[in-house]
C-alpha cells in the first residue's frame, strides 16, 4: 500500500500538485508565496482499511489533514457542504478524494456520477484508477 501511495504522490505531484497548493500574493514590487496544505478526503467503510491507509500516508511522510467519511452519503454531504458539513469552514474542499467504489448504501459509483454531473464538483476533480476497486480524485 505504501508503494501505491508513493506512486500516486509522484504522479500527482508532477501532473496535479494536491499536497501543497501554492498561493501567490503581490505586494508592490515583491511577491510572497504561501503553501497551503490541502485536506485529503478518505471515503472508506472499513475502519481497518482506513487506519492502514492513514498509517501508510504517515509512514510516507504525508502530514495533511485526513477527513474520513464511512459512506457515500456522508462524502456527498461533505463535498456539497450539506447537513453536518454545512459550515464550509469545518469542511474544507479536499485536494484529493480517495474513494472506495464498494460502499454500502450510496456506493462509490454513485458518488462518482454525482461528482461528474455537479457543475460545482466536476471540474474540480479528475478520476484516477486505484488498484483493488477504488478511485482517487484530484
Amino acid at each position: 500500500m505504501l508503494r501505491s501511495i508513493r506512486t500516486l504522490d509522484s504522479k500527482i505531484q508532477t501532473q496535479h500538485p494536491f499536497f501543497y497548493f501554492i498561493r501567490g500574493k503581490s505586494h508592490g514590487r515583491s511577491s510572497t508565496i504561501q503553501a497551503v496544505v490541502q485536506t485529503i478526503l478518505l471515503v472508506e467503510d472499513s475502519p481497518e482499511d482506513k487506519e492502514a491507509i492513514i498509517r501508510a500516508f504517515r509512514k510516507a511522510g504525508v502530514d495533511n489533514s485526513i477527513h474520513w467519511c464511512p459512506d457515500g452519503d456522508s462524502a456527498l454531504d461533505y463535498l456539497n457542504h450539506r447537513g453536518e458539513y454545512a459550515d464550509a469552514s469545518k469542511a474544507p474542499r479536499p485536494g484529493i478524494v480517495l474513494l472506495d467504489l464498494n460502499l454500502p448504501g450510496t456506493d462509490g459509483g454513485e458518488v462518482l456520477r454525482e461528482i461528474k454531473t455537479s457543475p460545482d464538483l466536476r471540474y474540480r476533480y479528475a478520476r484516477w484508477r486505484w488498484p483493488h476497486g477504488g478511485a482517487a480524485l484530484t
